[in-house]
């Protein structure tokens, strides 16, 4: 009589392989958004000081408008008070150029004191944003007050064109004299400001 008989073939079982398989995928993925978690924020540019022609060049390379209006305006407040003052026209354009100079009127409470009613001074050609100003900015969020004059610095041309900044005297018997300067030429991280470059919208 033939044998019928037969052997079931064995039956192989993947579920539990590919469940662990895909545990330890989960565990990785789970690990990887840890670690990016985890991970520092990104360090903000490093802070220099900026010299701009104007604040709209200055916001431009990515600097929040109120931070740019606040230092121009610290750079108009310090150019009132130590920008160099001739009592003529051409003794001002005689050191500065022709064409480069303007009749600046002083504050009320100065003009008494004053043989004139205005002085001539040499034009006002940029301004700088300070490191200082910027950090001020920074740590207060764009909502502190930034009128200082200590936080701008005006910036001049001489008489071939060059912009220059004025250092004060060092001492009594020394003169000030016009340093050449850099204007900026690059572009910051708006992140670095609060992620925007608009101070009135953003607070910062």
């Amino acid at each position: 009589m033939a044998d019928t008989s037969f052997s079931r073939p064995t039956r192989r079982r993947f579920a539990p392989h590919v469940r662990a398989s895909l545990a330890l995928g989960s565990i990785a993925v789970a690990g990887l958004g840890l670690t990016a978690c985890d991970s520092p924020p990104p360090s903000p540019p490093q802070i220099q000081d900026a010299r701009f022609t104007t604040v709209s060049e200055c916001v431009n390379a990515g600097f929040p408008d109120r931070l740019c209006e606040a230092g121009y305006s610290a750079a108009w407040q310090n150019y009132k008070e130590t920008a160099p003052k001739f009592t003529t026209n051409q003794s001002c354009e005689e050191e500065w150029g022709t064409g480069k100079c303007v009749t600046l009127t002083p504050e009320p409470a100065q003009v008494a004191s004053a043989s004139s009613g205005s002085v001539f001074v040499p034009m006002l050609a940029g301004f700088m944003v300070s490191q200082a100003l910027q950090q001020r900015y920074r740590e207060g969020g764009g909502g502190v007050y930034l009128g200082n004059s200590g936080y701008g610095a005006p910036i001049y041309r001489d008489r071939s064109g060059t912009p220059v900044q004025i250092d004060p005297p060092s001492t009594a018997d020394t003169k000030a004299t016009p340093r050449p300067v850099n204007m900026n030429t690059t572009s910051v991280a708006r992140s670095g400001f609060g992620g925007s470059s608009s101070g009135r919208s953003s607070g910062g």
